[in-house]
């Protein structure tokens, strides 16, 4: 029996072989990688929603709060400080609405952060008391109820002197005001949009408001209050999500999610 050595035809026939196979491996290899990346890529846009939701739930269900009494139609308050108008819009007693939706622009005199607020989504606006009696903190500005008088509540808190001392029996809450919208740039990031938050609070003795950034990747947000404006009970949130740039460069998937979330409002009959 005699042996012969491979011929270049068969060796040739054998690397093309060869090379389809491991040329099969490697696109099924990057399909995967593409894949996983995707699967990725979703999470961590729900990530993103679902934070933001935790974040707009609780201030959506306590919106209106006003601690142990209630919103009369008139009550002795003291002069809004300019500090606590600076950002505000249309703030008077009794503070109602306490859920403002606001569409068009920027409304406030204050400047959006961020590039500015992206035109098309919608800005929320809301108030509430903070759900525990608060130390008195010279600037903060409080809601003073009493509660064998709820209709006696009053507003406490005019600048850098701390409020009145409390009368016997009397709870005083601090004063939230939150206003949320979509800005253009994010922290560290101008390619993409962010939710940003101002929010009242006390700085160097005085009121002001202070601007943070919620979450990258937020590019749109919508509000509707149900089943009315003038008559709410729950807050309908649509929000558009989307992926960082330098997660776009790597994916297949268009990187944006839409999703709703709907939310009661524990105090509607303060909304």
């Amino acid at each position: 029996m005699s042996m012969r050595g491979t011929t270049l035809v068969e060796m040739l026939v054998g690397l093309l072989l060869a090379g389809i196979l491991i040329s099969g491996a490697l696109t099924g290899l990057g399909q995967a990688q593409r894949a996983w990346h995707d699967a990725a890529l979703q999470g961590r846009l729900h990530e993103r929603a679902q934070y933001v939701f935790a974040t707009l739930e609780p201030e959506l269900q306590m919106a209106g709060y006003p601690g142990a009494g209630m919103l009369p139609d008139a009550a002795s308050a003291s002069p809004w400080p300019a500090g606590a108008m600076a950002c505000g819009h249309g703030l008077s007693w009794p503070l109602l609405p306490a859920v403002r939706v606001h569409e068009g622009g920027w409304p406030f005199p204050c400047p959006a952060q961020g590039g500015g607020a992206r035109p098309g989504a919608q800005v929320l606006e809301l108030w509430r008391a903070s759900a525990s009696s608060s130390a008195i903190t010279p600037g903060a500005l409080y809601l003073a109820t009493h509660p064998l008088h709820p209709d006696l509540t009053t507003l406490h808190g005019t600048g850098a002197q701390p409020a009145a001392a409390l009368l016997p029996g009397e709870q005083r809450r601090e004063l939230r005001l939150r206003i949320f919208y979509v800005a253009h740039r994010a922290d560290g990031d101008s390619r993409t949009p962010a939710l940003r938050m101002k929010s009242l609070a006390a700085i160097a003795g005085e009121p002001a408001f202070i601007d943070t950034e919620v979450m990258p990747g937020v590019q749109d947000m919508q509000i509707e209050l149900l089943p009315s404006p003038a008559a709410a009970q729950t807050v309908r949130v649509r929000l558009r999500i989307t992926a960082d740039a330098a997660d776009l460069r790597h994916s297949t998937s268009p990187g944006v999610l839409d999703i709703t979330r709907r939310f009661a409002l524990r105090n509607a009959q303060q909304v």
